[in-house]
């Protein structure tokens, strides 16, 4: 009588999940042999073979490698996308999310290797220390750029004695 009641139990659930179903997920069930459809360990190894994340790891791996910054992006911003792409590639691996997100985001800031090696000299532990250290020195050379120019466009000259000189 149990393995009944168990049974019974699963057809309902079996019978949810396909009418929950929408779009591409419904489409590819009701394509699958009713064999396949019946048997709710099988039909949910297709299903995550066909829609879930664990067949995608290369391709997030790939994409965190490759991924650069882009014009006007903060640099939390690019931190954050790299690192939920190896959360994705990477779902029950905390530790190996944190050792590639930090080495592609030094990778992906898209500033000089002298602005990278900043960074690495800061010896990160978190990716957001890593981010933390990118965006002081972006703000200290951006102050810097703007002391220059300002230094630039207000030099102040002085005569002494028939010599100019620049203050």
């Amino acid at each position: 009588m149990v393995g009944i009641s168990v049974r019974l139990k699963l057809f309902g659930y079996m019978l949810v999940f396909f009418t929950t179903l929408r779009g591409q997920e419904e489409t590819y069930v009701h394509g699958l042999s009713s064999d396949i459809q019946m048997r709710w360990e099988s039909l949910i190894d297709k299903m995550e073979l066909r829609f879930g994340h664990s067949n995608m790891e290369e391709s997030y791996l790939a994409e965190a490698k490759l991924r650069r910054r882009k014009p006007g992006e903060s640099f939390r911003d690019l931190g954050q996308s790299v690192e939920d792409l190896y959360r994705r590639a990477y779902p029950s691996h905390p530790e190996l999310v944190q050792e590639n997100s930090i080495r592609s985001f030094l990778d992906a800031c898209g500033e000089s290797e002298e602005f990278r090696m900043f960074i690495r000299r800061t010896k990160p532990k978190t990716l957001q220390e890593a981010v933390s250290s990118a965006m002081q020195e972006e703000c200290i050379r951006m102050n810097e750029g703007n002391v220059n120019k300002v230094n630039r466009r207000n030099n102040v000259y002085t005569v002494e004695k028939g010599v100019m000189f620049m203050n």
